[in-house]
């Protein structure tokens, strides 16, 4: 009796030990990195793009393959337009094709990987081609409510979050328009201002502070822009009371 429980005992770790063993197997990778693209488009009337067309549709491409080059699950991006109706909750736009061999063991599996990786290339093209479309297309709105941006940024990273890093590429020319913050700009008051317009948006609640380590902000200045020292300047000041590093933004005309 004593022999016949010890092999029945035998035979139930056994089974627990394979079950865990296919249970580990089957998991998935929680510990790889989740990074997310959003995009800004400036829709004012002040900002076009014509003189730089050629070379928009390379630096966005660049710009996702950075980001979604190495990736082997399911993705997003977000767009964020600036007009007249800003929306600072920004829907997600998806890719959806899991891929179901990352590391592939046989022909077979490395097979199924190019065709997975066609897909999503394929993906990133039409989409990369969408938002540049969009860029060129003529602005129209009124006014330009810059700030409403970053309550649309942290929003996206309230969702469906974790985020690793959100890398924020910005076609604008930064100038806030809904609010006298940008008139009298100096060279001597425009870090100050910043600073200041910063943290009156932290008083309204419209941003936080504390949660922005993971972002990074590309920003891609528009044609004829005038005074662009002192408009970096104003946003040197936002971004340090925000708590945004110098090595998180960087400005590109």
């Amino acid at each position: 009796m004593m022999e016949r429980n010890l092999k029945l005992s035998i035979s139930v770790l056994c089974c627990l030990l394979i079950f865990n063993s296919c249970a580990a197997q089957s998991a998935p990778d929680r510990k790889a990195p989740r990074k997310q693209v959003v995009v800004v488009l400036d829709k004012s009337k002040s900002v076009t793009y014509d003189s730089k067309a050629a070379v928009i549709k390379t630096w966005l491409k660049r710009k996702f393959l950075d980001v979604y080059g190495e990736a082997k699950d399911v993705f997003q991006y977000s767009t964020i337009y600036i007009n007249d109706q800003t929306r600072v909750f920004p829907a997600p736009v998806n890719f959806t094709a899991r891929c179901l061999y990352p590391e592939p063991a046989t022909r077979l599996e490395k097979m199924e990987l190019t065709k997975w990786k066609a897909k999503k290339n394929k993906w990133l093209n039409k989409h990369v081609d969408s938002l540049y479309n969009q860029i060129m297309m003529p602005p129209n709105g009124k006014r330009t409510d810059i700030y409403s941006m970053f309550e649309a940024v942290q929003n996206v990273q309230k969702s469906n979050g974790p985020w690793e890093e959100i890398t924020v590429l910005v076609f604008s020319d930064m100038v806030h328009t809904a609010s006298g913050d940008f008139k009298q700009l100096t060279i001597e008051n425009a870090y100050a201002k910043g600073r200041d317009a910063c943290a009156k948006l932290v008083r309204q609640m419209r941003i936080a502070k504390g949660n922005t380590a993971n972002l990074r902000f590309h920003i891609y200045t528009p044609d004829n822009m005038s005074n662009t020292h002192i408009v970096n300047l104003f946003w040197k000041g936002f971004f340090a009371e925000w708590g945004i590093t110098e090595s998180q933004y960087q400005f590109q005309s």
